[in-house]
């Protein structure tokens, strides 16, 4: 007889992952509306019910591939943080811009989906990018003497509303665009 252990089961854990990861390429390929546990399911070569053991429900699914996304977004910020934290909040515009106009749908259900809005409330546990994306507004206010909770909103509005513009295309990526819209929203922020 084998002793039981603490660590998990690495079959399940692999399972698991890949469940995510193809929930991930399943809304990236056809948008979050059109992903199903059994097309998750048979896209991974497992049965639904194998779908339920590691996810009770679908939106128990998309809320660990939101996390696994913005986790990936979030390590891509880390890495091009800045001393100046504008120049990390137009590397941050840019990650979203690439996403954007890269993969839409992955845009759409990082920033906007169900799973993504109620990441808000935790974003350092749930939403990565947008923790690292505050922390660097905080440091902005800081030195800006503006107040943090305002200018996070006018920023992340701005990184919102041009990024979903290129999502849909109605706009095209244009980081000297950024670049202006973020200073000038930065100057809205010091009049409050």
């Amino acid at each position: 007889m084998t002793p039981p252990t603490d660590r998990p089961d690495r079959r399940v854990t692999d399972t698991r992952q890949r469940l995510i990861n193809t929930t991930l390429e399943l809304i990236d390929a056809h948008g979050r509306q059109e992903v199903t546990l059994t097309g998750v399911a048979r896209a991974c070569g497992v049965t639904t019910p194998a779908c339920y053991k590691h996810f009770p429900s679908k939106t128990s699914l998309f809320n660990a591939a939101v996390r696994q996304l913005s986790s990936n977004l979030g390590e891509q910020a880390e890495q091009q943080l800045q001393d100046d934290p504008v120049e990390s909040l137009l590397a941050i515009g840019m990650i979203l811009i690439n996403l954007a106009a890269d993969h839409p749908h992955l845009f759409e259900f990082n920033q906007l989906s169900p799973e993504a809005v109620a990441a808000l409330d935790d974003p350092v546990e749930v939403h990565p990018l947008l923790a690292t994306t505050r922390h660097e507004v905080e440091r902005l206010a800081a030195r800006e003497r503006a107040d943090p909770e305002r200018l996070q909103l006018i920023i992340w509005s701005c990184l919102q509303g041009y990024t979903r513009l290129i999502a849909v295309g109605a706009a095209s990526a244009d980081p000297d665009f950024i670049r202006a819209a973020l200073h000038t929203v930065i100057t809205i922020g010091d009049h409050s």
